[in-house]
């Protein structure tokens, strides 16, 4: 099992989650990351437990960890991390803005 892939808007989401919670708490904002990297781990090693996306139109499941929804593709072996958007947002809307994205980089 690798590690969970992240692609650079993924990247730029989890930022930008981050950036959300520090509003409110840095104690919150450190909660998340941990949430992010505990769960991102698990579905690595057992990709299909996340919910199917079906809104969106190229296979993705999602992991919940509210107010975030993490987008992923599932591999074999690990996930791809596709997007972080908050669940209030119109998801296939923000998931299309970088829909043609296929970069990725290894999460620390």
């Amino acid at each position: 099992m690798q590690e969970p892939l992240w692609t650079k808007s993924a990247g730029r989401d989890l930022d930008d989650a981050l950036d959300y919670f520090f509003q409110y708490s840095e104690e919150r904002a450190a909660e998340f990351l941990r949430d992010v990297r505990e769960k991102t781990g698990l579905y690595a090693k057992q990709p299909r437990i996340g919910c199917r996306f079906p809104a969106l139109p190229i296979s993705v499941r999602a992991i919940h960890l509210r107010p975030f929804v993490l987008l992923y593709r599932e591999f074999e072996d690990t996930i791809l991390v596709l997007r972080v958007i908050h669940g209030a947002r119109d998801i296939p809307t923000q998931f299309a803005e970088d829909s043609g994205e296929g970069s990725a980089a290894a999460s620390d």
